[in-house]
């Protein structure tokens, strides 16, 4: 009896391991993949009043541009 109840105990660890092994990798699969294309296009550093200006090395940073699609 004792024996009989640990297989089952085993056999539904098992299962459940195999179901979230491919619980995962089924999510990656129906992921929607975006095309990113590199930018290399820059704008302007953006400069508050009475806030020291972003600096990268002796000048001011730059900042990519950036097009999102809302709507």
């Amino acid at each position: 009896m004792l024996g009989q109840q640990q297989a089952s105990l085993r056999t539904g660890a098992v299962l459940f391991a195999l179901l979230m092994l491919f619980a995962d990798i089924s999510g990656g699969v129906l992921a929607n993949t975006t095309s990113t294309s590199e930018v290399s296009e820059y704008e302007p550093p953006i400069l508050v009043e009475g806030l020291p200006p972003l600096m990268c090395g002796e000048e001011l940073c730059e900042r990519p541009t950036r097009l999102f699609e809302r709507g």
